[in-house]
């Protein structure tokens, strides 16, 4: 299967969706959503198919590794319009086609961007993070310092750790600091949730070096 994609409006920012037309001879539309910035593939990305003559097609949410397959109702080719978690909507910056059944057309978006304008406190959400999984970090050599490294992060609608947010609060020692940062990549949280969407949420991690 070839799908050819022409962008036919780039809009920067978000609030208005930035439409992809996707051509395919089948009726199922597949492709795979990844950051813009960090090319991290993005899941629970909801992503809508609509014909040219802008009727509803179908929809589907993107999975865990960013893959979306939406079982199409109507002949395409397609408009492809992009919803983050939280409800609002993405700006399209790059599609290329794919060249292979097995390798998907790739969709990137300002997801980072975006949520980053949409930033919570734990006192304004419904429900805030829960920690899912978490990594003790390893005490660096020859490092006796003891204390508490306290660390501010933002959690975000899918869960995951944005890195670009990571600022030390307080600790005894700059190793220990890059110690908890590099466990961070392998903490998982359940998203913060606002008014039924999962929402980023601006959080603070204590770690006790003894």
């Amino acid at each position: 299967m070839i799908m050819k994609c022409t962008l036919l409006l780039l809009i920067a920012g978000i609030g208005v969706p930035a439409p992809v037309v996707a051509q395919t001879v089948a009726q199922t539309v597949v492709g795979h959503v990844a950051d813009s910035s960090s090319a991290r593939s993005l899941a629970r990305v909801n992503v809508e198919a609509w014909t040219s003559d802008n009727r509803f097609a179908g929809e589907a949410d993107t999975d865990a590794g960013g893959i979306f397959r939406i079982p199409a109702k109507r002949e395409g080719p397609y408009i492809l319009r992009f919803s983050l978690p939280d409800g609002s909507q993405a700006s399209k910056e790059a599609a290329q086609p794919a060249v292979a059944d097995s390798v998907p057309a790739e969709y990137r978006i300002a997801f980072d961007q975006a949520e980053r304008q949409h930033m919570y406190f734990d006192f304004e959400v419904d429900r805030t993070v829960v920690e899912t999984k978490t990594v003790s970090p390893d005490r660096p050599p020859k490092i006796d310092a003891k204390g508490e490294v306290l660390i501010q992060v933002a959690v975000d609608s899918t869960g995951r750790i944005d890195p670009a947010t990571f600022r030390r609060l307080r600790s005894p020692d700059p190793a220990l600091t890059a110690a908890v940062e590099r466990a961070l990549s392998e903490f998982r949280f359940k998203p913060a949730r606002k008014d039924g969407h999962p929402v980023r949420q601006l959080v603070q991690i204590p770690f006790i070096f003894e």
